[in-house]
């Protein structure tokens, strides 16, 4: 069968795998700044809300730098809460201008989105943003070990591009990245894929990996300019996440289901 150009042509229905080499999801819910945010007591009743799932609560202050012809300059720190489940497999995180959900255990998108619609449910009746700038979710995979050795059994050889096995053996890092527009209604996805060396780092909450590596990262987003719906925002992340699982499954290969469902 001729393999289709475009992507997004089919949607595919979900094949559960049962050790992906998913490493890390994030989503993320972007909405204008909330100053009072900084204030335990402003986000108490939204932590207590969540507590049940989510009972370990932390602050961390993220420290920014401005990099311009002028030089660097320090700019305004940022307070983040972060609230885990408790084997802290899940992570919370909210700030002045969003709420995130981050996990390095996905099982599948229905659990997600039951999941973004707790933390939504609360978002609306505690902080009570006024709308939604930016919605996004991502999934990055990893491969390494000996299935490196059979890259081109698992992922199509059109998407590897110049990775062929004799440029392979000569690069230290090859990666190659795409930005599209997915459909009129300003959805949008970003993706990464390459071999990186051993201890690269793909962004700073992934840990680096002790040896060379195959990603796969998609990134998708969305800035629907929405007022703060919860239905609206989980049928846009159904969306995102539904573009997600299209773009991965048009980049592997049937070899690369079968290994990976175990």
């Amino acid at each position: 069968m001729k393999r289709e150009l475009n992507p997004f042509a089919e949607h595919r229905p979900e094949v559960p795998l049962s050790h992906p080499p998913l490493i890390h999801v994030i989503c993320q819910v972007r909405f204008p700044v909330i100053a009072s945010m900084n204030n335990e007591s402003f986000i108490a009743p939204f932590q207590e809300a969540i507590r049940q799932i989510y009972p370990h609560l932390d602050a961390e202050i993220l420290h920014g730098f401005a990099v311009s012809d002028q030089g660097v300059a320090k700019v305004e720190n940022e307070l983040i809460w972060r609230l885990s489940d408790r084997k802290k497999e899940w992570i919370v995180s909210l700030s002045s201008s969003f709420l995130s959900l981050e996990t390095t255990t996905y099982t599948s998108r229905a659990d997600l989105l039951q999941r973004m619609d707790v933390l939504l449910t609360a978002l609306i009746e505690q902080i009570k943003p006024e709308s939604v700038e930016r919605l996004g979710l991502r999934y990055i995979d990893r491969l390494e070990g000996e299935v490196l050795n059979q890259i081109d059994k698992f992922i199509h050889t059109d998407f590897l591009g110049i990775s062929n096995p004799v440029l392979r053996q000569q690069s230290q890092h090859m990666l190659s990245e795409c930005l599209m527009k997915i459909d009129a209604q300003d959805n949008w996805l970003r993706a990464r894929w390459g071999f990186l060396p051993p201890q690269a780092m793909i962004e700073p909450n992934v840990p680096a990996t002790q040896q060379p590596s195959w990603i796969l990262d998609i990134d998708t987003f969305s800035t629907p300019k929405l007022s703060l719906g919860k239905q609206s925002i989980l049928q846009c992340l159904q969306e995102l996440a539904t573009y997600s699982y299209t773009f991965f499954r048009w980049a592997v290969t049937e070899d690369f289901l079968n290994h990976y469902k175990g």
